[in-house]
């Protein structure tokens, strides 16, 4: 199905541009997910994301996607979010957030 087309495209596209697959599980928060994501733009050079989620301010949904914007903004990269009908509401999972530094 669709996650088969797409993984065509991330073959057809490995080596020439940055890859980020990220497959939702039934237990992903938006921890593990913002997480994962922090680890890919660091591998980038980028450690802004990492470090405000290690950090101990609670951020809201806009800001992380200001974050990622800036980030990737003049990158090559496919982002791949698979299974998120897994995630009952997007929508709930975000406003459930607390993305605050467990330390």
């Amino acid at each position: 199905g669709k996650s088969t087309l797409v993984s065509k495209l991330v073959d057809d596209n490995r080596g020439k541009t940055n890859l980020f697959w990220y497959r939702f599980h039934q237990w992903t928060t938006p921890r593990n997910l913002l997480g994962s994501l922090g680890e890919f733009l660091q591998s980038m050079g980028s450690s802004t994301l990492k470090d405000k989620i290690e950090g101990t301010i609670k951020l809201e949904p806009e800001e992380y996607t200001r974050l990622l914007h800036e980030s990737l903004q003049d990158t090559e990269t496919i982002m791949v979010f698979d299974d998120d009908g897994k995630i009952t509401s997007m929508r709930a999972f975000w406003n459930e957030a607390d993305i605050r530094s467990t330390r």
